[in-house]
C-alpha cells in the first residue's frame, strides 16, 4: 500500500485465498412472512361487551381525539415486536367489509358488524384471516398487525363505531 499525505494512493494484492465458497441467496429485508390463512368461522354471537383486540400489546401509541394532523377516530395500539402479531375480534359478529391495498389510507382492513348499530374496524393489517360474510367469535384471530396504507410503522388502528359514528374505544375495552 502506498500513502501520499496519509491517503491511500495504491495497493498491491500479494495473495488471495477463498475461505468459503459464495452461495447465491436472496435476502428480502422488511418482508417477514406472516400467516395469511383464513381462520374457521366462529359463532358470530355478540355479547355486547368488547375485549382488547391485540392481546400481545396494551400500549396506546396514539389516542382517540384531536392531534397534530386533525381528528383521530380510533386508538392506535403499538409496541416493540408487534408486527405480525394476532389481532382478535373484540366481540362476535359478521365480517361486512375487508380491503387489501390502500383502503383510503387504512391499508388492509376489516370491519365487523356486531349488531345493534355497533361495528369495529381493524386497520393497517399485514394479513387478513377472514373473508367477507364470515361469522367470527369474540377473541378469534381475524388478522395480523402490519403497517399497510398511510402508516408510520407497525400498529393496529382500532375503531368502534355506533350507528356510523366513531366513539372512543377505551371505555369499551378497558
Amino acid at each position: 500500500m502506498t500513502l501520499i499525505d496519509g491517503i491511500e494512493n495504491s495497493r498491491k494484492i500479494l495473495k488471495t485465498k477463498v475461505l468459503k465458497k459464495p452461495v447465491e441467496k436472496v435476502v428480502v429485508v422488511g418482508a417477514k412472512k406472516v400467516n395469511n390463512s383464513i381462520s374457521a368461522s366462529g359463532d358470530g354471537i355478540s355479547t355486547g361487551k368488547f375485549i382488547w383486540p391485540l392481546p400481545s400489546c396494551r400500549t396506546i401509541s396514539s389516542p382517540f381525539g384531536y392531534r397534530w394532523n386533525g381528528f383521530h377516530p380510533a386508538i392506535d395500539i403499538s409496541g416493540n415486536g408487534v408486527y405480525g402479531k394476532p389481532v382478535v375480534a373484540a366481540d362476535g359478529g359478521r365480517v361486512v367489509e375487508t380491503n387489501y391495498g390502500w383502503g383510503g389510507g387504512f391499508g388492509n382492513y376489516i370491519i365487523v358488524d356486531h349488531g345493534g348499530g355497533y361495528r369495529t374496524l381493524y386497520a393497517h393489517l399485514s394479513a387478513i384471516n377472514v373473508k367477507l360474510g364470515q361469522a367470527v367469535s369474540k377473541g378469534q384471530t381475524i388478522g395480523r398487525v402490519g403497517s399497510s396504507g398511510n402508516s408510520t410503522g407497525p400498529h393496529l388502528h382500532f375503531e368502534i363505531r355506533i350507528n356510523g359514528r366513531s366513539v372512543n374505544p377505551e371505555p369499551y375495552v378497558r
